[in-house]
Parts: C-alpha cells; sequence; structure tokens
C-alpha cells in the first residue's frame, strides 16, 4: 500500500491506506534530517531484556539473539485483548532518528497483538543505510529475517497488509 517514487532530486512517498504522503529532499535525507512524523503520546511499556523464551521463541523462526539486540527487540508482560489476559509478549520497537515512537508487542503463544500508540513509520528505520537498496516487507518477521540474512536496510510497514487484500478479496 506504500508507493515511493524518486523524480530527480526528490523523493515522493504515498501510503494508499493511511492517506499520508509528502516529499522528502534528497539533500535532506542524506544530512540525517528525516522527515519528522506528528508526535504521538506513546503509552509507557515495561521493558525487560529478552527472556528465555523469546530468544527460543525468535530462533525458532530463524532470527538469532544478535538480530534481535540490533532492532532492540525486547520482552515484556502485555494485556492483549484477543487472550483477556496479561501475557508474556515480544515487543517490536519503532524508532525515529534514536527515540522510541512506539512498540508493536506480539504475544509469544498466539498472534495476538497490541501497539502503544498509532505507528505511522517503519519498523528499523533507524538502521537503514542511505547509500543502500531499502527492502519494504509485510511484517517485523519479514524484516527481521532480511536483517538476519545480511540485508540491514530492511524495514516493516507498521500494520501489515490490508486485510481484504490478505484475504484475496
Amino acid at each position: 500500500c506504500l508507493s515511493v517514487r524518486v523524480f530527480g532530486d526528490r523523493l515522493v512517498y504515498n501510503c494508499h491506506h493511511c492517506q499520508i504522503d509528502g516529499i522528502i529532499p534528497f539533500e535532506e535525507t542524506k544530512r540525517g534530517h528525516m522527515h519528522n512524523l506528528e508526535e504521538h503520546k506513546v503509552k509507557k511499556v515495561d521493558h525487560q531484556p529478552l527472556t528465555d523464551s523469546a530468544i527460543s521463541w525468535l530462533e525458532r523462526r530463524g532470527i538469532s539473539l544478535e538480530t534481535a539486540i540490533k532492532t532492540k527487540l525486547y520482552s515484556t508482560n502485555h494485556w492483549i485483548a484477543s487472550e483477556q489476559s496479561k501475557v508474556d509478549c515480544i515487543g517490536y520497537p519503532y524508532f525515529e532518528n534514536g527515540v522510541e515512537r512506539g512498540s508493536k508487542i506480539r504475544s509469544l503463544g498466539t498472534k495476538g497483538f497490541s501497539c502503544t500508540t498509532a505507528l505511522r513509520l517503519f519498523f528499523n528505520i533507524d538502521n537503514v543505510d542511505l547509500d543502500d537498496s531499502l527492502v519494504i516487507c509485510e511484517g517485523e518477521m519479514d524484516a527481521l529475517s532480511m536483517i538476519e540474512s545480511g540485508i540491514d536496510s530492511a524495514v516493516s510497514v507498521p500494520n501489515g497488509a490490508v486485510q481484504k487484500l490478505s484475504d484475496g478479496s
């Protein structure tokens, strides 16, 4: 749902899902002044070092502790609505210029998830090398898999694929 095009010295983007669009001059991105998104109040979530069960969960999916540390994943015990209880979770923090803007939190037991705020930026954007090709993935685990395979400039859209498209409708 994200369209990105290069026009001369500018990057033009449009998210067909969120209806956010804009233009970023390349000179701005080269100086490290990434496009600032509006400020959101982020619900505080307890960040704990990755537990043994979280590390094992990641390893079963082919994600090493090294990649988890590089992307600052964390463990937490969080309320997941689909489970109607607080459960062990893994947190995927979303950073912009070194500042955590929010997290997607996923249950280790099911695919239940929660978010600390309305996320409107890419997961792993701070680790992108501006001189490298950018790989945009559907989910955080896809981006982590790319990073695991040596492609560090991999990001994930914050909300995955539009459900209607995912269902084939």
